[in-house]
């Protein structure tokens, strides 16, 4: 009797493997005599079927335990957030990663999440394919569209990356994208330039062991300048642009990264001149960058280029506006300094800046390391005033919003978007 059941009830390809798409379904229908008016109508169903299962599946409704200087926490079932920024009426848009299954395989792709002030999903954009797409940076044009930088590795087992520079409109459309097909790890970051187009940074390669900093202003697509410099001593010691500002006091781009390994600051024009490298410790890999309240810049850097990687060494330099490097100190904990930091956030506030991202510590028997996030702040002289902790995940991304702290953080396979106080206020 089972086998007979078992027969007249046998599983649909499509209810087997869900993760079938457009053309695959086609194909497995192929002997049905369906018009491609038809199948093009049926695709789009199930892809909108598809799409409704993946983003159920998303949300989280855990949230972290509110307490301390929490205020909010939203969770959501994703692989690592990278950015976010927040919308004119409160909510937030969220870029991240998460793995999917197509052609049989197992791909990372991106999500563009866009979420009210509660953080309930509201509409989001699937970046996905039979590759691996992954953005690093989304920012929000004047234009109300959305440009991020990433890149994409077409073939897998070549392993060849694309960088990618991608704008959309306001209705999440894409409005135009650029692919440059030797980047060593993409595009990392991007600011909007005053008459619209976009300038990002990141890493070009023709060849593992020469890889160089990559600066570019590229409009509606095409490039209007662009800037390699830079040198890398081995595929083990690359070089990389991590983060972008435009200074308000000199109007140029300040970029900074690493150079072998080595930590760079990169001076570009407006026009996109190249007005000098500055060149500060080795061993240091500069992460992130932000203008605070005097007009010089915040910047931090640890010993280890990887975010996933643990690092001993978190170093915090304040530079003047021409590179001037004016003080730096590292990271340590102010009680017994068993502690080593990974900093890989920095964000100005009134009267200083936080920096933000993990700490670890081994056991009693020396045996693993327990780590758990970190977010502390500093005058602007640099003086620690209070440090938090709220999990054991990585801080990604610290943004400043109405006299709070909102941050980007994921562990084990969940980010999670938390709004914070600032400690004594």
């Amino acid at each position: 009797f089972f086998f007979f059941f078992f027969f007249f009830k046998q599983k649909t390809a499509y209810e087997i493997m869900p993760s079938l798409v457009g053309s695959e379904m086609c194909i497995r229908d192929r002997y049905m005599e369906t018009t491609a008016a038809q199948c093009a109508e049926d695709n789009k169903d199930l892809q909108a079927e598809n799409d409704k299962i993946k983003l159920e599946n998303i949300f989280d409704t855990n949230k972290y335990e509110i307490k301390g200087n929490l205020e909010s926490s939203y969770v959501y079932r994703l692989t690592e957030g990278m950015d976010f920024f927040r919308k004119e009426d409160g909510g937030h848009v969220i870029i991240a990663t998460y793995f999917h299954m197509m052609a049989n395989q197992r791909w990372l792709g991106s999500i563009l999440l866009n979420i009210d002030h509660k953080g309930r999903i509201l509409n989001h954009t699937f970046f996905e394919a039979a590759d691996v797409r992954k953005f690093h940076a989304a920012i929000s044009c004047r234009d109300g569209g959305v440009a991020m930088a990433g890149f994409v590795i077409p073939d897998y087992f070549i392993y060849t990356d694309d960088l990618w520079v991608i704008k959309l409109d306001s209705n999440w459309k894409e409005e135009w994208s650029f692919m440059y097909p030797h980047g060593t790890d993409g595009a990392h970051d991007l600011i909007e330039a005053d008459d619209g187009a976009i300038i990002s940074v990141g890493s070009e390669s023709m060849d593992p062991w020469d890889n160089r900093i990559w600066i570019a202003k590229i409009n509606r697509g095409e490039v209007v300048w662009r800037y390699v410099g830079g040198y890398s001593i081995s595929d083990l010691h690359s070089t990389d642009a991590k983060a972008i500002i435009r200074s308000s006091r000199t109007s140029n781009y300040m970029v900074v990264g690493y150079e072998g390994y080595q930590a760079i600051l990169v001076m570009i024009s407006e026009s996109g001149s190249h007005l000098g490298d500055y060149r500060y410790d080795s061993g240091i890999y500069l992460q992130d960058i932000v203008e605070v309240e005097d007009g010089d810049v915040i910047t931090v850097g640890t010993n280890t280029a990887q975010i996933t990687d643990m690092a001993m060494i978190t170093r915090v330099y304040k530079l003047s506006p021409t590179g001037a490097n004016t003080w730096q100190f590292d990271l340590a904990d102010s009680v017994d300094g068993f502690y080593k930091y990974s900093g890989y956030a920095v964000e100005a506030i009134p009267g200083g800046f936080v920096v933000g991202g993990k700490k670890c510590r081994q056991n009693q028997f020396q045996t693993s390391w327990i780590c758990e996030n970190f977010v502390m702040g500093f005058s602007i002289r640099g003086n620690t005033e209070w440090e938090s902790n709220f999990s054991g995940g990585t801080v990604k991304r610290i943004k400043y919003e109405d006299g709070k702290l909102v941050i980007l953080e994921d562990q084990n396979n969940l980010v999670a978007l938390v709004t914070m106080k600032i400690p004594g206020t």
